[in-house]
């Protein structure tokens, strides 16, 4: 039976700063905008909250079909 003390492997992730970039501005920022403006106009959180994923993902998905053209 192998126990942590035993197994010495380790694992090393590296995450691409761009990644970390994207994730900050799209998700973050955009979602925050988007959030608190559709706060503005409707005051209703879930409709706010589903608005919110629902524009992230679209501009993920533009993103996405976007680069297929380069």
């Amino acid at each position: 039976m192998d126990t942590i003390k035993e197994n010495k492997s380790s694992v090393v992730v590296f995450i691409p700063f761009t990644a970390v970039k994207r994730f900050f501005i799209l998700d973050l920022t955009i979602g925050t905008v988007v959030f608190y403006g559709c706060k503005a106009v409707y005051d209703h959180v879930l409709i706010d909250s589903v608005s919110t994923m629902a524009v992230t993902e679209a501009i993920k998905k533009i993103q996405k079909y976007l680069a297929e053209f380069k």
